[in-house]
């Protein structure tokens, strides 16, 4: 719930401490860079994969609004998460939520695909 004071603290843990990305992303206060995503994990994804635009963001750096790449100062991570980046008008009061599924829930929704695809076996 961003906005009313009882949101979550992503946007701000998850992006660079630098004022001008934060500005782009339009995120109010300071960015932690924690939880950066390694080059392992940004190297598993391929070429094609259109959920490495939307989840993760250019090693070193980003565009800014006109499309240009802006390297990212050496003191800062230089990866980040761009999952949970969303516009904030108050310090660590993001709308931008942990999602919990329960293992048991898996298990559950495992058991139903198999069962849809006549593999009860």
């Amino acid at each position: 719930m961003g906005g009313l004071g009882k949101g979550s603290n992503f946007t701000h843990a998850f992006l660079p401490n630098y004022a001008p990305l934060l500005t782009l992303s339009r995120v109010v206060g300071n960015g932690d860079g924690q939880n950066s995503p390694t080059q392992i994990l940004m190297d598993l994804f391929t070429a094609q994969d259109q959920r490495k635009d939307i989840t993760v963001g250019i090693p070193g750096g980003y565009l800014n609004a006109n499309g240009v790449f802006v390297k990212l100062p050496s003191n800062t991570s230089q990866t980040f998460t761009k999952k949970y980046v969303t516009p904030t008008t108050i310090l660590n009061d993001s709308k931008a939520n942990w999602k919990v599924i329960r293992y048991a829930d898996v298990l559950l929704m495992v058991a139903e695909a198999l069962n849809e695809n006549d593999k009860t076996a």
